[in-house]
């Protein structure tokens, strides 16, 4: 690869699409594994990982963060997105 394409993929954008379906059940293991797999590592191939963190975004819109848990990258995360979890929509 050229130069140039490595500098497209580190100026990338921190969203992840990803091509299927993502839910879980907490009573069934299996699909746990395959939703904690799916946006920990995708398929092996299919993300790149680079960034201190990653929103992945299923075909079914359901949100997951992917975050570096080093000292000063977790805690912003963290806060980021218990505000995510918790905002409201205004009526």
């Amino acid at each position: 690869m050229t130069s140039y394409i490595f500098w497209y993929l580190q100026a990338a954008f921190f969203l992840m699409l990803y091509d299927e379906n993502l839910d879980f059940d907490p009573k069934d293991p299996s699909r746990l594994n395959k939703f904690s797999q799916a946006v920990l590592h995708g398929k092996g191939y299919n993300f790149w990982l680079d960034k201190s963190f990653n929103i992945v975004v299923s075909k079914n819109g359901r949100l997951r963060c992917n975050c570096e848990h080093s000292w000063c990258d977790s805690p912003i995360m963290t806060h980021f997105w218990e505000f995510v979890l918790a905002w409201k929509k205004p009526n």
